[in-house]
């Protein structure tokens, strides 16, 4: 059965509708990856917002991989959660250990918010 925790914090009211649903694709596609590929038990999802940025942050305990694979990948998961993550002028950063798991951290530019 599978685990999983979240929460958000901090997080504004008043962001717009495209960029919500932008941020929930980015997340779906981050959490359908730990779930059919890494083959996670348990996932941990936290959203958080300050001043100038939003953060995304997607742990699991799942297979974990090389994360120079998927800077290299044409898959067209990792490459649709790129272009949503340029969308809003923002970043991502993959810390991977095989047998131990994966977190991804994304950065949104908080002035592409809106």
């Amino acid at each position: 059965m599978l685990k999983s925790a979240s929460s958000a914090l901090s997080v504004k009211e008043k962001i717009s509708t495209k960029t919500q649903l932008t941020i929930y694709r980015i997340v779906q596609e981050l959490l359908s990856n730990a779930i059919r590929h890494a083959k996670a038990k348990n996932i941990i999802v936290q959203c958080s917002q300050n001043e100038n940025s939003f953060y995304i942050t997607i742990e699991d305990d799942g297979t974990g991989f090389d994360p120079t694979i998927a800077g290299r990948t044409k898959s067209m998961g990792l490459l649709n959660i790129r272009n949503r993550i340029a969308l809003l002028k923002g970043k991502m950063n993959i810390e991977s250990i095989i047998d131990e798991g994966t977190v991804v951290n994304v950065e949104l530019n908080s002035s592409s918010i809106k």
